[in-house]
């Protein structure tokens, strides 16, 4: 008998502690990292420079666009400067990252120090529309300007492979370093799809998302790109020089030399740091200004353009001011350039030189 109430008691109390016990919480709160107050006070200037990135890349992004704008106008520009004119399509992917990235950045870290925390991210989720569109600009712009300064050196050192293979394949070698660039995009960003790695930097980035190593590969393929491309304008150059070249070709040898040389001073120096801090500490001072000075390389290539190509030059004069200045402003080769003879400037020799024999003989008579 005393079994038997023992039990029931026992049961009774099994009862009532489930009963008044505190059933367990479920929470859909995803894992974050804690934002304490020393990492709040190095996020605040960071804000700060997103804001002067966001504006910067605005101003530059402009300036490439009219670069765009004025290179598509004109049927001559889009034969002769088909490759300018993709160059300046990956210049947008570059600006618009950058531009994304100050807005992305800039939002993630002021909610950070809100709320004093940040949801932890895999590299899949750090693959984001401005991390991508930085890596498009990262390897399209220098397999571009790798074609453009071997293509200068071959048409002024190998006349005839120039002829035989640039002039009529031209096209095809801008859609060939296009393929190339897009294989490095691509290939990586498929990989991390499938096999992502978590708990990578909240804050994201080409390094998160794609991992150090191909960083390394990122930053070497700039370096190598740019300085490749630069050296072959150089050797185009010289060679130039010794030569008779006519105005065209030497403004367009002149604007590929800039190009190539502001881009090697601008991206591949920072770039070149950047491959050095992985092994050796390099001040932060010197690693800051980099997003700027990729966001001014695409913009001083419109300065160059209407430096160093008179008819370039003339052709934006005509759209900003409506073709008001057509009978006003001529295009003449700058007076530094090689012109070649031309048929016209042969003929015109001709024609002074028999009035002259005319003139002196009738005087004889």
């Amino acid at each position: 008998m005393s079994t038997t109430v023992t039990s029931v008691i026992n049961e009774s109390i099994v009862i009532y502690n489930w009963i008044t016990s505190t059933p367990p919480t479920t929470t859909t709160e995803e894992p974050y990292y804690v934002i304490d107050e020393d990492k709040k006070i190095e996020l605040y200037p960071n804000i700060a420079l997103y804001g002067v990135n966001i504006l910067v890349g605005g101003l530059c992004m402009i300036a490439v666009i009219m670069s765009f704008v004025v290179l598509m106008s004109s049927k001559k520009f889009r034969q002769q400067y088909s490759v300018i004119i993709v160059l300046c399509v990956a210049e947008v992917f570059a600006e618009l990252g950058i531009i994304l990235e100050a807005t992305t950045r800039r939002e993630l870290f002021t909610k950070a120090i809100e709320t004093g925390k940040s949801a932890q991210m895999s590299s899949r989720d750090c693959l984001q529309p401005w991390v991508i569109s930085q890596l498009i600009g990262d390897f399209w712009c220098p397999s571009l300007e790798f074609l453009m300064g071997l293509e200068r050196m071959c048409a002024v050192s190998f006349p005839t492979v120039f002829r035989t293979i640039f002039t009529p394949y031209g096209d095809r070698f801008i859609v060939l370093a296009t393929l190339i660039a897009a294989a490095f995009v691509i290939t990586p960003t498929t990989i991390t799809i499938i096999w992502y790695t978590e708990n990578v930097r909240w804050s994201c980035g080409r390094k998160a998302a794609y991992g150090a190593n191909f960083g390394l590969v990122d930053y070497t393929y700039n370096v190598i790109g740019f300085t490749a491309a630069f050296l072959f304008n150089i050797v185009a150059m010289c060679k130039a020089i010794k030569i008779k070249q006519s105005g065209r070709n030497m403004a367009k040898l002149k604007c590929y030399t800039a190009i190539a040389f502001l881009s090697t001073l601008l991206i591949s120096i920072p770039n070149m740091l950047s491959i050095i801090n992985v092994f050796v500490t390099v001040p932060n001072e010197l690693m800051t200004p980099a997003p700027i000075l990729a966001c001014a390389n695409g913009a001083v290539q419109f300065l160059v353009y209407f430096t160093f190509n008179p008819e370039f030059r003339h052709r934006f004069l005509q759209i900003i001011t409506f073709n008001q200045i057509e009978k006003v402003i001529t295009v003449k080769p700058v007076s530094n350039f090689t012109q070649a003879p031309t048929m016209s400037t042969s003929k015109m020799t001709l024609v002074t030189v028999s009035k002259v024999a005319l003139t002196s003989v009738s005087k004889n008579k």
